[in-house]
């Protein structure tokens, strides 16, 4: 016999870190577009953040998400994904952007 939670799951919800507006509208067209495939099941909460270029993702990303993400929407365990142009990491000597101190600061 299964037993019954006292307390509702957590709520889920994913945040889109972008560099530039074009790739902030891109996703929000797949997110509004599959939310009217099956507008019932809306049960993750989903941001689109633009850091307005790649070389903010370190200062700006982990501040929206403390600063305006977290408390719009207390309660929702959040997966951060942060999204870039990979050829500008796989060319460059010295890539702008370190991301195991970008992933570091989010998670703190």
């Amino acid at each position: 016999m299964k037993k019954k939670r006292d307390t509702p799951p957590p709520k889920r919800g994913i945040v889109i870190f972008v560099e530039g507006e074009t790739e902030k509208v891109f996703y929000e067209a797949i997110i509004k577009h599959l939310r009217e495939l099956n507008p019932e099941k809306q049960c993750v909460e989903i941001v689109v953040k633009n850091v307005k270029g790649v070389g903010n993702y370190g200062s700006k990303a982990p501040r929206k998400l403390k600063n305006e993400i977290l408390p719009k929407y207390p309660g929702v365990d959040f997966t951060v994904i942060c999204c870039y142009d990979a050829d500008r990491f796989k060319y460059d000597a010295k890539p702008p952007v370190k991301w195991k101190e970008v992933e570091k600061e989010i998670k703190s």
